[in-house]
């Protein structure tokens, strides 16, 4: 048994491709295609990849950076854009809405986060306090249908938000086998 704990990993094989098969495949050909290790993928042409909008949160960008790719590009080759906030329809019932900013919400007031204060605010007066995403750029940025770039070293609590991407589904897989078969990954057109 220890002998085949200590035994290297020589291959892998994916099953399935479509967005999670060829991110797989993207990330272990750029972090195991230089020790010689062989990766497979299959996938049956039949099937094909849903081509659906795919949303994503800020974390992508870190995957896109561990490739060396820039998020920008991947927004060119995708027909993607930029997303700020992921917004719930009928989250209290029908006719409401919550927007859930990538950033901060409020200001900071000392060593008390601000939602224990809009939450002591609303305990009090329900109207006065608003609703929390009422306190966030990117959720008024993207209620307003606007975009700037969040600054590298924000000043202030507001300047605090983020940023994620939705892109095609297909193009993405597409875009990402590319990749994957530049680095050696071989792809196999079957059913399993």
């Amino acid at each position: 048994m220890q002998d085949q704990l200590s035994t290297p990993v020589r291959s892998v094989l994916i099953v399935g491709g479509g967005t999670a098969g060829w991110m797989t495949a993207a990330s272990l050909a750029q972090r195991l295609g230089r020790l010689g290790v062989s990766i497979t993928l299959v996938e049956s042409s039949s099937v094909g990849t849903i081509g659906v909008g795919e949303a994503t949160v800020p974390a992508i960008r870190r995957y896109f950076d561990s490739l060396g790719l820039s998020p920008f590009d991947v927004l060119k080759a995708t027909n993607g854009t930029i997303k700020l906030a992921i917004e719930f329809d009928g989250w209290r019932g029908a006719g409401h809405s919550f927007m859930h900013p990538f950033g901060r919400f409020g200001l900071e007031a000392g060593p008390v986060a601000f939602h224990h204060l809009w939450n002591r605010l609303r305990f009090r007066n329900p109207r006065d306090a608003g609703n929390l995403d009422d306190y966030a750029m990117g959720a008024q940025l993207a209620r307003a249908g606007r975009m700037a770039m969040p600054p590298e070293n924000p000043r202030v609590d507001f300047e605090h938000f983020d940023w994620a991407v939705h892109f095609d589904a297909s193009r993405f897989a597409a875009y990402l086998r590319t990749y994957a078969e530049a680095r050696g990954v071989r792809r196999i057109d079957a059913r399993v």
